[in-house]
């Protein structure tokens, strides 16, 4: 295992279409660090061959190898990585994964698609999207904080809506994103 892992490591700095096809195969590996090597190769090499392949990690049994993966397409933000993240997100499994990764997967929606993610987040949102009121409320309140790494007018004019509605605590947390935001675009 090893050696794969330490070929998944060269390949990366070498790039090219032939690295990313003989990564494919490490990206499915048995062994956790061959796995990760290949995903970090990949989040290196640009292209929609190395976006595809890097779609298939969001799917791995370890969550670091997930989010690895995730944050990777998301600094791509292409329309299929961006489509692959929102399906993911909407659904029925994406309520079993614990906050926090929760949490990282809305924030690469947001950065992925940013104005283009906005129907994914009214999704999460809005009420109705789950049964358990609980659950749901606390998700909402991740895409609420989330949206504000969204870039475009769109997200802000939503943060900004959230800001006078009725209920408190989404409004607290559209407040939150809003500064966050405001601070990102002063530094950028």
């Amino acid at each position: 295992w090893f050696v794969v892992r330490n070929t998944a490591l060269v390949l990366g700095r070498i790039g090219g279409e032939r690295a990313c096809a003989l990564l494919e195969s490490a990206v499915r590996h048995g062994e956790e660090a061959v796995r990760r090597e290949a995903v970090t190769a990949l989040s290196r090499l640009d292209g929609p061959e190395s976006s595809r392949i890097l779609r298939k990690g969001v799917f791995d049994p370890s969550p670091l190898l997930r989010l690895k993966a995730v944050r990777a397409l998301a600094v791509r933000a292409d329309a299929e990585s961006r489509e692959a993240i929102a399906a993911r997100v909407l659904a029925p499994a994406f309520r079993r994964l614990p906050e926090p990764e929760q949490a990282e997967w809305l924030s690469a929606l947001a950065r992925a698609g940013g104005d283009a993610a906005l129907p994914a987040f009214r999704t999460l949102i809005e009420p109705g999207f789950l049964r358990d009121w609980g659950a749901r409320r606390r998700l909402a309140l991740r895409a609420v904080a989330a949206l504000g790494d969204a870039s475009g007018p769109a997200s802000r004019a939503r943060l900004e809506e959230l800001m006078r509605g009725r209920d408190p605590e989404r409004r607290d947390e559209a407040e939150r994103a809003l500064a966050r935001r405001r601070a990102r675009d002063r530094r950028a």
